[in-house]
């Protein structure tokens, strides 16, 4: 095996180990900074599913969803329009 694999296997195994000891060190639990680290927290973000299910003749329910959406579109656009244009009037359509 040449020089160099064994420094690179000998930093996979010491890196993680220093971390752990690193965490401990200063009082925290290493093992799960490194799960939040790298994504393994378990506490995924939840987008709240709010696709309308349509059921038989619901024009009203449909009506409100599609206000409800357009209404949320268009502050949406205006937030955006903001971040890009600090300081500017938001047009109005």
């Amino acid at each position: 095996m040449r020089p160099g694999a064994k420094f690179f296997i000998f930093l996979i195994i010491l890196l993680p180990l220093a971390y752990l000891a690193a965490s401990y060190i200063k009082g925290e639990d290493g093992i799960t900074n490194a799960k939040k680290l790298l994504g393994m927290d378990g506490n995924e973000k939840k987008v709240p599913n709010e696709i309308y299910q349509v059921k038989g003749d619901d024009l009203q329910g449909i009506t409100d969803y599609l206000t409800r959406l357009e209404t949320e579109n268009a502050k949406l656009r205006e937030e955006l329009f903001k971040c890009q244009h600090p300081g500017e009037l938001v047009p109005t359509h």
